[in-house]
């Protein structure tokens, strides 16, 4: 399983990239100028690992439990591109077009294997699961007043919440699940809690334990992996879907779902801003590249008188 981690986390993000972490390090320190480059690669690295180290933990702190850090590998591999460059720029001038098929091939393979790897992962994304039963379920007879959860659903949970008005206690967005639930063991999604090792199932035990204070009902099922702990709860098989491979489990004693105050909810205004403010400042510096003339090219359309000589002046002071 370690190497599905180091697959996952490690190889699949940087590709072919991690081949040149050596001449990153040995050119990166011997260039002064690239060294600040070099030391925010590191930095951006080393949290990228993730609990590996005890680095990210002392850095960050409590947001360590509640961040993900892909975020971190993306800004490592960026910093790493120019000192690449150089490498590549070296290689083609030594070797020419045989470098050039070589970095071409390990670009392609390095595209090429994040796509293999979803298909051969056990962090399955299920993105074709046809969730349309779980939706219509949620949909009907009032069953969108109390919350639901999903258990081996992978990346198909925000195909559900889309397509209905029932809450989850789950979701997609790792910092915005602020339920102590999540941030006390540093978990993920619920729906793939396993996957999250004693972290992952803890925190869902304690959701299962918690599931009346949440007005949690309806649990569906998509990994049979899940069903008993999830009966031994107290939940109840109600119905089946997809020829038995998606099950609805339900409790009688819950009761209906009630709002989580929060003073992380955003106002009114603040939502109104997220919606509006990204979209018009775009719009705005479009208009603005449209209606501030440039004055580059102001210069450059403007025409200059070229000085005439006065060839008759100089003659009469020639003349003298």
């Amino acid at each position: 399983m370690n190497l599905t981690y180091l697959t996952n986390f490690f190889f699949v993000p940087y590709g072919l990239l991690v081949l040149a972490l050596p001449f990153i390090f040995i050119y990166g320190s011997a260039n002064r100028r690239l060294r600040p480059l070099l030391i925010g690669f590191w930095i951006t690295f080393i949290i990228g690992l993730g609990g590996t180290t005890p680095l990210p933990r002392w850095i960050l702190g409590r947001a360590f439990e509640i961040l993900t850090f892909e975020r971190f590998t993306l800004s490592a591999a960026f910093m790493a591109l120019p000192i690449v460059g150089l490498l590549a720029a070296r290689l083609i001038d030594r070797h020419q077009s045989k470098a050039v098929a070589g970095l071409a091939f390990a670009a392609v393979l390095t595209f090429v294997l994040p796509m293999v790897w979803i298909s051969i992962s056990p962090f399955s994304a299920n993105a074709g699961l046809n969730v349309d039963a779980v939706d219509g379920f949620l949909n009907r007879d009032g069953h969108d007043r109390y919350r639901y959860l999903t258990l081996g659903f992978g990346n198909s949970l925000p195909k559900v919440s889309t397509y209905t008005s029932a809450n989850s206690v789950d979701g997609e967005y790792n910092s915005a699940r602020l339920l102590p639930e999540f941030t006390h063991y540093g978990t993920a999604q619920l729906t793939s809690a396993k996957y999250f090792g004693t972290a992952g199932m803890e925190a869902l035990r304690m959701m299962l334990r918690h599931a009346a204070h949440y007005g949690l009902k309806y649990i569906f099922v998509h990994d049979p992996y899940y069903e008993p702990l999830v009966s031994f709860a107290g939940w109840q098989k109600v119905e089946t879907y997809d020829s038995g491979s998606i099950t609805v489990w339900s409790r009688e004693d819950i009761p209906p779902a009630r709002p989580i105050p929060s003073d992380a909810m955003p106002t009114a205004i603040e939502g109104l801003l997220w919606g509006t403010l990204p979209l018009a400042s775009s719009i705005l510096a479009i208009l603005f590249a449209f209606m501030i003339p440039d004055g580059a090219r102001v210069r450059k359309n403007q025409l200059y008188e070229f000085p005439v000589h006065d060839e008759e002046g100089a003659l009469i002071q020639e003349a003298r």
